[in-house]
């Protein structure tokens, strides 16, 4: 995905594991790791679920070193527009 996610650094500053934010959220601790990689797309439901759970807007999350969205979240469905 090639964008810095936030996740990782805002989970352990609260002081959470991976299994404890999986409880919080529902989401299982593979997909977390994987969102925390930038493997997984992050999708708005698990946006959603992941901001509730931290008290963080999403956009603070999923956002890349240089501020900006990740390039799927900007992108139309079935576009190429180079990301």
């Amino acid at each position: 995905m090639g964008n810095h996610l936030k996740l990782r650094e805002v989970r352990k500053t609260q002081g959470l594991t991976v299994a404890e934010l999986a409880r919080r959220t529902g989401l299982h601790p593979t997909t977390l790791f994987d969102l925390e990689a930038g493997r997984r797309f992050p999708y708005p439901k698990y946006r959603e679920r992941l901001s509730e759970a931290l008290g963080v807007e999403a956009e603070v999350l999923f956002e890349s070193a240089d501020g900006a969205p990740p390039c799927e979240a900007t992108q139309e469905p079935g576009a190429q527009n180079g990301c």
